[in-house]
C-alpha cells in the first residue's frame, strides 16, 4: 500500500496510490526472494520497514519507515548477479515515487510537478515495465533463493502445475494419485496377511 494511504487512511485513494502499491509489492518480493548484495542486517532492517506501524490518535499509522528508507533516504537494492534489469526497474520506480514525498525544493517544484503529471498517464507504469523487460538482463529463474522458502516454492510449483492441467486434468490427476495410494496401502496390507 502507498505510504500516503498508510499514513492517512481517510485520504482519497488515487491512481498514483495504486501504482505506488505495485512498486512496494515488487520491492517486497525482490527483498524476500532474490539474492541481493545487502548484509543480513540491512536486509532485515529493510524487510521490517514493511511491517512498521505506530498507534495514532484515531488509527494505526504506517508507511513512514518504508518512505524514509526507500524514498527519502534512497536505499538501493543491489542484486547479487549481473542481471540488472530488475534492479534498474526498481531504481527507476523508486526515483519516480520519491516525487510524492519530502519537502518540495523551490528549484525542483516544476520538475517534480512534471514528473507527477507524467505518472498520471494511463500507460506510464506499463511502459516502464515493458521498457525494462525489453532491455534484458533479467534473472533466469524465479526460484526462491531463500533456503527457508524452499517448501513454499515447491508448493507454488505444484499448485501452478495443477492449474495448468485445467479442471478435468486436475481431477484426473488427483484421482489417479489417490488410487495409487490406495493400491499401495492395499498391497502392503496383503503382504502382512500372508
Amino acid at each position: 500500500m502507498s505510504c500516503r494511504l498508510l499514513g492517512k487512511p481517510a485520504a482519497e485513494h488515487t491512481l498514483l496510490d495504486d501504482r505506488e502499491s505495485c512498486f512496494w509489492v515488487l520491492l517486497w518480493i525482490t527483498l524476500n526472494y532474490s539474492k541481493t548484495k545487502l548484509s543480513k542486517d540491512d536486509l532485515k532492517q529493510m524487510q521490517k520497514a514493511f511491517d512498521f506501524a505506530s498507534p495514532g490518535e484515531t488509527f494505526v499509522e504506517g508507511g513512514s519507515l518504508k518512505c524514509y528508507y526507500f524514498l527519502l533516504m534512497g536505499r538501493e537494492v543491489k542484486l547479487s548477479t549481473e542481471k540488472s534489469g530488475l534492479q534498474d526497474l526498481i531504481a527507476t520506480l523508486q526515483s519516480a515515487f520519491v516525487n510524492r514525498y519530502g519537502p518540495p525544493a523551490l528549484e525542483q517544484d516544476e520538475k517534480k510537478k512534471a514528473k507527477l503529471d507524467s505518472m498520471q498517464c494511463s500507460s506510464w507504469l506499463q511502459d516502464e515495465f515493458l521498457k525494462h523487460l525489453n532491455m534484458g538482463n533479467w534473472p533466469d529463474s524465479d526460484e526462491a533463493l531463500d533456503p527457508n522458502a524452499t517448501a513454499s516454492s515447491h508448493k507454488r510449483n505444484s499448485i501452478q502445475a495443477g492449474l495448468e492441467l485445467g479442471d478435468s486434468g486436475r481431477a484426473k490427476s488427483l484421482r489417479s494419485s489417490h488410487l495409487s495410494k490406495v493400491a499401495s496401502v492395499g498391497n502392503s496390507d496383503q503382504g502382512e496377511n500372508r
